[in-house]
């Protein structure tokens, strides 16, 4: 074969290559923006599930396994539960550092009982 449709028979399978890539590459960022939408939707749904499941906590006799919606929507919960409860610490942290820092009135004197005034 000649050098020069080698060189183009190349150049060709490189340009399908990058096609290939490329839709590969927009099909995954069509998934993520998918996924973060569900994200978002859980988000702002997770203190509605978090009522029901503390009303509503008595478990399955038999537990399926959990769907991959379930699974992100536990992750979820989880790391937000883990970030109120890390809030939480931190504010009672504040608030023992306010009590200490506060200076509290002097008590008023006690006066005994025999003690007559003038």
């Amino acid at each position: 074969m000649r050098p020069e449709l080698l060189v183009k028979e190349d150049n060709n399978e490189l340009k399908c290559e990058l096609q290939r890539k490329e839709e590969l590459l927009r099909r995954h960022y069509d998934k993520i923006s998918q996924w973060q939408n569900l994200l978002a939707d859980l988000q702002g749904h997770t203190v509605y599930n978090k009522c029901q499941q503390q009303t509503a906590q008595a478990p399955p006799a038999v537990q399926q396994a959990p769907a991959p919606q379930h699974v992100v929507q536990q992750s979820v919960q989880a790391q937000q539960m883990a970030a109120a409860a890390a809030q939480q610490a931190v504010l009672q942290q504040q608030a023992a550092l306010q009590q200490q820092q506060v200076p509290r009135p002097p008590h008023p004197p006690a006066y005994p009982a025999n003690v007559q005034r003038r």
